[in-house]
């Protein structure tokens, strides 16, 4: 019988996958290490020693955050909702945040509504693609 040599074991590809599912359903660490039958330890002693792993586990832990936003900017997209378009401004566009816009606040909704702010929305969103259109350009331009 061979000698244990100590330390912990390999972890295998079942528990790798294991983790990589618990992550992409939202668990935290240690719920993914429950379900994919590890300790914590074993988790973070791979997580420092192992690139390729590290790599794999910060993506799958990332997939839920990914999924959700791909969401939001779909329905931002496809839908015109004001006060989704709103939201996200709030949280990612710091020119909105710093000028204290505010469309909630009651004398900005008194002054504009529904119909102006969704042109609003519209403007912005166009705004975005020709961003998006002028950056595509210069990427390619760069690459000629």
């Amino acid at each position: 019988m061979p000698k244990n040599k100590g330390g912990r074991p390999k972890i295998s590809k079942e528990r790798v996958s294991k983790l990589e599912e618990g992550f992409r359903r939202a668990f935290n660490v240690s719920e993914a290490c429950l379900y994919a039958g590890i300790s914590r330890e074993t988790y973070y002693d791979y997580m420092k020693k192992d690139k390729k792993f590290s790599d794999k586990m910060n993506f799958a832990r990332r997939f839920v955050y990914m999924e959700a936003k791909q969401n939001i900017v779909s329905k931002l997209v496809n839908e015109d909702d004001v006060s989704l378009s709103q939201w996200w401004l709030e949280k990612k566009d710091k020119e909105f945040k710093s000028n204290g816009i505010n469309i909630k606040n009651e004398q900005v909704v008194n002054q504009i509504d529904e119909h102006q702010l969704n042109k609003i929305v519209k403007a912005i969103n166009q705004s975005k693609d020709e961003e998006i259109g002028y950056l595509k350009k210069r990427l390619n331009d760069g690459k000629n």
